[in-house]
């Protein structure tokens, strides 16, 4: 089967939606699909990736033209576009990732030529356009001006789709919300089964003493060689939403807690003023940016993987799943998190880590994880089941292979295209793209 992936998120920029789009091709060609990803103009592949599908770079692309009676001709080009790369490569499934800007256009190019589509959403993107408005049913044609908001964009293609794909059951759950008869499907998110089988090697189990000894290979984690530290690690954005507070919170409570915050973002200098304020400067450090391979390097020192997350309901923000829980259990570190949106997917309190509600206080909290980190074999307990639940699941490879399981049907009869005024180009457009690939 020749697969077409698109989406606006793509590398060189590093982020949730590029990574999984990558890894999954990756995946896809790995199981003997000749795969093909769509990306904007100036996508390419870092040199520490390795890329083992074929990337098309859209180069007329402006990807800022999501909303609005301009994307009425953009969402043509693309129409068209993935038209003719569907005619090229005699493409037979379409998915489109963080669609709001590909999707409408090959939604259109899919349903032309008779090709099932699907589409993937994360709990953020979705709750975000259900604050932003109400996701009205689009039985209007989606090229009319009543249909140029995101909102109706985003009920146009939940609604439309063959299939919906989710990182997580709380965003399967809001995609009920919006269209309750949709067929979804969770395949949650993961790492590479080859970064897990590497990394592995040298973290199948929580080893205190090892993890002292990796802390030496960390330029900032000068002040934490005590024997009797617990680290807790945080890598991600400093957003509101992310709730950094709470580690800084949890480390005043007892000197034992020191923590590394690797990341960049909104909330950066008033974390650091409130790390300075409290005295915490040689407990807590802030990494700021890091490499992929500094990245492994902070989660193989760490006795916990923090994400203490909580919605922000002004803009729809929400922790959709959560992958570095995955990434500090196979680094042999225990996921803690605070159990809202998609993270209890991955992690099963007192199973595969620790959840920690958002109204439990830090000093609750700080003697909850000291009288765990005291029982060694609880936390081996707790890193093995975790590291077994990507082993199996929660890696990209098992994910491609279930969304492979059972293709999507074409559902065309409920689309709408009927009623537009380019019902009649894109039938004409079907008939002479048929002939040519004859």
């Amino acid at each position: 089967m020749a697969i077409l992936v698109c989406s606006v998120d793509a590398f060189p920029h590093i982020g949730g939606i590029s990574v999984m789009a990558h890894e999954l091709c990756n995946a896809f060609q790995s199981e003997g699909q000749q795969t093909y990803f769509l990306g904007p103009s100036g996508v390419s592949m870092p040199d520490d990736r390795d890329c083992k599908y074929v990337i098309i770079e859209d180069r007329k692309s402006q990807k800022k033209i999501r909303h609005g009676a301009h994307a009425i001709n953009e969402d043509k080009r693309i129409r068209d576009s993935v038209a003719e790369i569907i005619r090229e490569h005699s493409i037979e499934r379409i998915i489109a990732l963080h669609p709001f800007y590909y999707g409408i256009g090959a939604l259109a190019a899919a349903r032309a030529l008779n090709i099932p589509f699907s589409v993937y959403f994360h709990g953020f993107e979705l709750k975000s356009q259900m604050i932003a408005g109400r996701l009205s049913s689009c039985e209007t044609p989606v090229w009319s001006k009543m249909s140029q908001t995101l909102p109706n964009r985003t009920h146009y293609l939940i609604s439309h789709a063959d299939e919906i794909l989710t990182n997580s059951n709380y965003t399967k759950n809001l995609v009920r919300e919006v269209e309750g008869n949709t067929f979804t499907k969770v395949t949650g998110c993961g790492i590479s089964k080859e970064k897990y089988e590497e990394v592995l090697r040298e973290n199948s189990r929580y080893d205190r003493a090892d993890k002292l000894r990796k802390r030496l290979n960390i330029a900032y984690c000068k002040y934490f060689w005590g024997k009797d530290t617990i680290l807790l690690s945080y890598v991600g954005r400093l957003s509101h939403e992310k709730n950094v507070e709470r580690i800084i919170d949890i480390c005043n409570e007892d000197s034992q807690f020191v923590a590394i915050i690797a990341g960049v973002g909104p909330k950066e200098e008033a974390l650091k003023k409130r790390v300075n304020d409290l005295g915490l400067s040689d407990r807590v450090v802030f990494a700021g940016r890091v490499t992929e391979g500094e990245k492994w390097d902070i989660w193989q020192a760490s006795d916990f993987g923090m994400l203490m997350s909580e919605p922000n309901e002004e803009t729809g923000n929400v922790e959709g799943f959560g992958i570095v829980l995955l990434e500090c259990a196979v680094c042999g570190a225990i996921p803690i998190c605070s159990g809202v949106g998609g993270m209890v997917d991955c992690v099963e309190d007192g199973q595969t880590g620790r959840i920690f509600a958002p109204t439990l206080s830090a000093s609750e909290v700080a003697f909850q994880l000291k009288r765990l980190f005291d029982d060694q074999p609880e936390m081996q307990r707790l890193v093995s089941n975790a590291q077994k639940q990507v082993s199996e699941k929660f890696n990209w490879e098992a994910i491609a292979k279930e969304i492979l399981k059972y293709p999507p049907a074409v559902r065309g009869a409920k689309i709408m295209l009927e009623k537009t005024f380019l019902h009649h180009y894109l039938t004409k457009m079907s008939n002479v793209l048929r002939k040519k690939r004859k």
